[in-house]
């Protein structure tokens, strides 16, 4: 993405100017015809590699959490139905929010609608934060007439999505704790504590042991190719990251690969199925239809192995098929969830039932993270131990030799 200086004419003659980002420059002159713009001059802003990676870096340290939105999408929703019109609205929300960078982004939004744009339109210009759900939500909240009773549905599933993630971080912080502090030690051994047994060691003429020739030898590979080693580790992390996040193949192969791991594969569909029902059943509640609903709620799944499967399930319900005869085809959707989409079609209430699926997948995952971690912390404290034995054996016995030898 590229950025632009742009000056335009608005729709009341006014002349405004801004930056604008997009592809080229075709396109960014496409972007602001659909604000109602007309462009008198467009020129590339050329950045440096340097400010290229700072802009980037300072808008990660900058973003827009969870929290942020829920309290911004609860407070809109609240103006909006007091019939305070969505500029003011905005203007308020700009004042009461304290991240500076979301301060930013409802100017932006402001200045759309002020130019005569919607609210759906104007939230559309930043994906990053408003995402294609968001967008046509508040689309169809928007024709419908509803739209603080759709914005008021985006915040309890923002809410109740920040509250699981905050949930499963937290029984996440002992495991990953005790991990890296077993790693930690392990460092400081090898690079600090075994080193100066050595030599007292080698000058003993004392026989050693297998585990204290096994630390031995490990710590003076970590001496003398640790580095390298932690570059190339580093290295080929990153270009696994690369691969799996800006290309298609890699982000599908590393998301079918989750899908067949044992222990994960249960807690990760019943994640999926939150996200999936959720969102369709908000989708359908707004007002969108079940081709469209199906399309958006794909995406917020974030697997794309998912995400083939319903736009494909969205294909067949488009070409007359029932939603839950689609859903039934893959081994990816559990058969309670197709079974109660059978029974929310025949009942006219699929919404409702997509409801019930959220609420009863969305205590399954908190249950099996809390199994899952109380399963991993007794296999991170034996291994701990395991770790700590043979150090202490390796360290202590040979000691006791080279006592007994005096």
């Amino acid at each position: 993405m590229s950025l632009f200086n742009y000056k335009a004419v608005d729709f009341k003659g006014k002349e405004v100017s801004g930056i604008v980002e997009a592809k080229n420059d075709f396109l960014a002159g496409d972007l602001l015809e659909e604000r109602g713009f007309r462009v008198v001059s467009l020129s590339l802003i050329t950045e440096s590699w340097l400010t290229r990676v700072f802009r980037n870096w300072l808008g990660f340290l900058v973003r827009v959490t969870s929290k942020d939105r829920v309290v911004f999408l609860h407070q809109l929703a609240v103006l909006i139905a007091a019939n305070v019109p969505i500029a003011t609205a905005l203007r308020a929300m700009i004042k009461s929010t304290k991240s500076i960078n979301f301060r930013i982004i409802i100017s932006s939004v402001l200045d759309e609608v002020e130019g005569g744009n919607k609210l759906s339109s104007a939230l559309a210009l930043h994906p990053d934060v408003f995402n294609e759900f968001y967008v046509n939500l508040a689309r169809a909240g928007e024709t419908s007439g509803r739209l603080s009773e759709v914005l008021v549905y985006l915040a309890d599933k923002e809410e109740k999505d920040y509250d699981l993630s905050r949930r499963m971080r937290g029984m996440m912080v002992y495991p990953i704790f005790i991990f890296f502090s077993l790693v930690a030690v392990a460092i400081i051994m090898m690079v600090s504590v075994v080193p100066r047994l050595v030599g007292v060691l080698a000058d003993s003429g004392v026989d050693l042991p297998w585990t204290t020739k096994l630390l031995i030898n490990f710590s003076n590979f970590t001496q003398h190719y640790g580095l390298v080693m932690a570059i190339i580790i580093a290295a080929i992390i990153m270009a696994i990251r690369i691969y799996v996040h800006r290309t298609a193949e890699g982000k599908y192969g590393w998301d079918n690969l989750k899908l067949k791991i044992p222990v994960a594969r249960r807690l990760l569909i019943g994640l999926y199925m939150v996200r999936w029902s959720q969102s369709l059943a908000l989708l359908l509640r707004g007002g969108v239809d079940m081709v469209t609903g199906l399309q958006i709620s794909a995406t917020v799944t974030q697997n794309a192995v998912y995400q083939e499967f319903i736009f494909q399930v969205a294909r067949k319900v488009e070409d007359g098929s029932d939603l839950a005869t689609a859903l039934a085809e893959s081994e990816l959707i559990p058969p309670m969830v197709y079974q109660m989409v059978q029974v929310g079609e025949q009942s006219g209430q699929v919404d409702q039932t997509l409801n019930q699926i959220y609420n009863f997948y969305s205590k399954e995952v908190t249950n099996g993270l809390e199994s899952l971690v109380s399963l991993i912390e007794p296999i991170i404290i034996i291994i701990m131990g395991l770790g700590v034995g043979i150090m202490v054996s390796a360290v202590l016995m040979p000691m006791y030799k080279l006592a007994g030898a005096v």
